[in-house]
C-alpha cells in the first residue's frame, strides 16, 4: 500500500501530536517543569488598572541607623532619624518612593495604616521587598503607586520588630 505525499504529511501531524502529549503526560507523572522567562512588567496603577504610570512626585529614602545606633529612615545618608521623617504627597500623587540601604542588616519599605511590629497592613501597592525577601545591605529599590486617599498614615520598615526599633515615619497624604 502506498500513501500519498497529502497522507504521509497528515499521517506525521498525528504521530508529531500523539509524541508530544505523550510526552506532556511523562512530564506531568515526573513533575518535571517547564518556565518560560517573562519580561518584567511596567509600574502600574494599584489594582492592576493596566495604565503606566509616570511619577509626579520622587523621593529617595535611606534606610540605616542613626548617630546614636537607632535604626531609622533619612531623605539623605546624613540624615537618618528615628523616627523617620514626614513625606508629604497630596491625594493622587503618582509617587515613587527609592530605598536605599545603607545599614548593615536587610530592611524593607511600606506605606501602612498604622505601625506594627510584624504583619502590618500595606496600603496603595507600596511595598518595596518583603518581610521575607528584604533589600540586602547596599541594594536600592523603587516603588511607583499612586496615593489614593487624603489622610494620616504612616509608612515603616515591615522586617519583623524592625518599626518598634525606630523604622519607622508619618506619610501624610493631603486633599
Amino acid at each position: 500500500m502506498t500513501l500519498s505525499k497529502a497522507d504521509k504529511a497528515f499521517l506525521f501531524i498525528v504521530i508529531a501530536i500523539a509524541f508530544l502529549l505523550w510526552l506532556g503526560i511523562i512530564m506531568v507523572l515526573l513533575g518535571i517543569q517547564i518556565a518560560l522567562p517573562v519580561a518584567p512588567a511596567p509600574a502600574q496603577a494599584a489594582g492592576g488598572g493596566g495604565a503606566q504610570l509616570t511619577p509626579t512626585v520622587e523621593i529617595t529614602l535611606y534606610a540605616g541607623k542613626t548617630p546614636d545606633g537607632q535604626l531609622g529612615f533619612g531623605f539623605s545618608p546624613d540624615e537618618i532619624t528615628s523616627p523617620g521623617p514626614v513625606i508629604n504627597v497630596k491625594s493622587g500623587d503618582v509617587v515613587k518612593i527609592t530605598l536605599i540601604n545603607i545599614d548593615t542588616i536587610p530592611h524593607a519599605f511600606a506605606v501602612v495604616p498604622t505601625v506594627k511590629p510584624v504583619g502590618p497592613e500595606v496600603l496603595f501597592n507600596s511595598q518595596i521587598t518583603t518581610p521575607t525577601k528584604p533589600l540586602a545591605p547596599g541594594k536600592s529599590e523603587s516603588v511607583i503607586f499612586v496615593a489614593e486617599s487624603p489622610g494620616e498614615y504612616f509608612y515603616q520598615c515591615p522586617v519583623a520588630n524592625h518599626a518598634p526599633q525606630g523604622m519607622w515615619g508619618k506619610f501624610v497624604v493631603s486633599g
